[in-house]
C-alpha cells in the first residue's frame, strides 16, 4: 500500500506522529484497532512533543477519515478498553474530592493560572458511563434525586431528626448502657484556662512498706552506712536469700574441686580419694540451674547469677576479677540489700 505521506488531505502533523510511532504505510494502520494507535501516538508525542495537546482517539479517527476515503475501508474502531483504576467503588464517594467547573469569563476576571490549579482525574461509577466517555459518545443521562425548598411535612423532620442524631448520639451511646459521659468532656478553651483535675487515689493509713523500710530497721544506723537498709522490697526475698545462697555453694564447690583434683599430682597414692573431686563440679552444675538462677530483680525481671554480654550497671557491685555476681550475692546476704547488676536499683531484702 501507499506510504501516509503520499496520501492526500492527510495533516502534517498527523503524518510525521503517525510515522513516529511506525505507522508508514496504510496496511499498517489497518492492521491495528484505533485504541492501539491512539496509545502508540501518545508514547510518541510525550517524547518528541510534535503536538501541544495529548492525542485523542477523535483526533486520530479525524486524522485518518481521508484514509478511509481513499481505500474504501473502515478502521476498526473496537471496543474502549477500561482501566479499573477509572472506575470508583461506592464506598470511595464520600471521600472523593469534588471538581468544580469554571467558565472562561470567571478565568479572565481573577486573572486565574490554568497552570497552578491541580489536574483532577475523571472517574466514573460503572464502565457505561467510562466507555461513553472515552469514546466521545454521548454519555447516558445519569438520574438525580431533587430536593426542593419546600417545607418539610412532620415525618420528614423526624426522619431529619433521626439522620443528625446518627452522629451524635449513637455515638456516645450503647444499646444498654452509656459508653461514654458526654458531660465529662471539656472543650479546648476550657481545658486550657482551667486544666482537668484527678483525685488522688484513697490509701490505706500506715507506711507503704514497698517503698519505705520500718522506723525501727534504719534506727541509728548512718545513711551513708553499707548497712543502711535502702530500696523497694524485693517480692520474694526467701526465694533470692535461695538463690544468693546457692551461687556462693557453686563457686565454692568449683573451686574445691579443682584445688582437691590437683592432690593426685602431689601423691597419687596417699590421695587416691581425689580422684572423685570432680564431682564436686557435677553437684555445682546442677544447684547453680535448680536454684542459683532463680533469684531475679523485682524491677527489671533479670536474673542477677545469669551470665550476659552486656553492658552492666555503673552502680553495681563489682570486685576485680571476681566480676558482678558473687559480690551482688555476698552483700546481698550481709547487708540485708543490693543493686541489680542491669537497671542499677536499690532492692532491699528487710522490710
Amino acid at each position: 500500500m501507499k506510504p501516509i505521506h503520499d496520501i492526500e488531505d492527510m495533516q502534517p502533523e498527523a503524518i510525521e506522529l503517525l510515522e513516529a510511532a511506525g505507522y508508514m504505510d496504510a496496511k499498517t494502520i489497518f492492521d491495528h484497532k484505533i485504541s492501539d494507535i491512539t496509545a502508540e501516538l501518545v508514547k510518541a508525542n510525550n517524547v518528541l512533543e510534535i503536538i501541544d495537546t495529548e492525542p485523542t482517539r477523535t483526533l486520530v479517527l479525524q486524522w485518518l477519515k481521508p484514509l478511509e476515503k481513499k481505500f474504501g475501508k473502515e478502521i476498526d474502531e473496537g471496543g474502549v478498553e477500561i482501566d479499573s483504576d477509572v472506575l470508583i467503588e461506592p464506598k470511595e464517594i464520600l471521600n472523593t474530592p469534588f471538581a468544580i467547573p469554571v467558565s472562561e469569563n470567571f478565568i479572565k476576571e481573577h486573572h486565574i493560572d490554568l497552570q497552578e490549579i491541580p489536574q483532577g482525574t475523571v472517574r466514573f461509577l460503572d464502565k457505561e458511563q467510562a466507555t461513553a466517555y472515552f469514546s466521545n459518545e454521548e454519555a447516558a443521562p445519569v438520574n438525580y434525586k431533587v430536593v426542593a425548598d419546600q417545607p418539610l411535612s412532620e415525618e420528614s423532620e423526624n426522619k431529619e431528626k433521626e439522620k443528625s442524631s446518627l452522629f451524635s448520639d449513637a455515638v456516645f451511646k450503647g444499646k444498654d448502657s452509656e459508653i461514654l459521659d458526654k458531660k465529662r468532656i471539656l472543650k479546648m478553651e476550657t481545658f486550657k484556662n482551667e486544666g482537668s483535675t484527678v483525685a488522688p487515689v484513697d490509701r490505706p493509713d500506715g507506711i507503704n512498706l514497698t517503698k519505705t523500710t520500718r522506723k525501727e530497721t534504719n534506727a541509728g544506723v548512718n545513711p551513708e552506712s553499707r548497712f543502711y537498709i535502702k530500696g523497694v522490697l524485693h517480692k520474694n526475698v526467701a526465694r533470692f536469700k535461695s538463690g544468693c545462697l546457692a551461687f556462693i555453694a557453686v563457686n565454692i564447690l568449683i573451686l574445691l574441686s579443682f584445688a582437691i583434683t590437683s592432690l593426685v599430682l602431689v601423691d597419687r597414692e596417699q590421695y587416691w580419694w581425689a580422684v572423685w573431686a570432680p564431682l564436686l563440679g557435677v553437684l555445682a552444675i546442677i544447684i547453680y540451674f535448680s536454684s542459683a538462677q532463680n533469684a531475679s530483680c523485682p524491677i527489671c525481671n533479670q536474673r542477677q547469677f545469669a551470665p550476659k554480654r552486656c553492658l552492666k550497671h555503673k552502680s553495681a557491685h563489682h570486685w576485680p576479677i571476681f566480676g558482678y555476681m558473687l559480690p551482688t550475692a555476698i552483700h546481698a546476704l550481709f547487708f540485708k540489700w543490693f543493686r541489680c547488676i542491669f537497671c542499677g536499683t536499690s532492692v532491699r531484702l528487710k522490710e
